[in-house]
């Protein structure tokens, strides 16, 4: 199942992360400091879809939308824009990981499943602020605490 990939990083700081639930998707926008950003109008363009337009709720989340076969879209919402990728996010493939760091704040550099100096280093600081153990290896429990910081199941779907 696709789920969009999270850790593109913005100039505003805004995070985005992804509920799935039967095949279906919604997308919660926050601020930097994990703000909700609340009762926003928004426009949702996804690869092989038709376009969306709808106010977010009073958590952030946008209306479900079908992203089987989606591989890009795009999300306004007021003036930011964000440019989406969609992935089959298994939760412990590298890029996967690198996806998770970025999305977390721990800065893991590029999307390329490449895990790199820079990517452990991300995985050390993670590890160290979860009071895991700090081997810069993606370990279960680190895929875990990772997946459970951006809200998603702590298994890989």
């Amino acid at each position: 199942m696709a789920q969009l990939r999270a850790g593109v990083k913005l100039d505003t700081g805004s995070t985005y992360v992804i509920e799935v639930a039967d095949g279906d998707q919604r997308i919660c926008v926050a601020d930097y400091t994990g703000q909700p950003l609340a009762d926003m109008p928004y426009f949702l363009e996804i690869s092989g879809s038709e376009p969306v337009q709808g106010v977010t709720d009073g958590d952030g989340w946008t209306e479900t939308f079908d992203a089987s076969s989606a591989t890009s879209g795009r999300l306004v919402v007021g003036d930011q824009i964000y440019q989406l990728t969609f992935v089959d996010l298994v939760g412990s493939a590298p890029a996967d990981v690198q996806s998770l760091l970025n999305g977390t704040g721990w800065e893991a550099g590029p999307l390329d499943g490449d895990i790199g100096q820079q990517t452990r280093s991300a995985l050390v600081a993670f590890q160290r602020s979860s009071t895991l153990d700090c081997t810069g290896e993606a370990d279960d429990a680190t895929v875990a605490a990772l997946r459970a910081r951006m809200g998603l199941p702590g298994d890989a779907a």
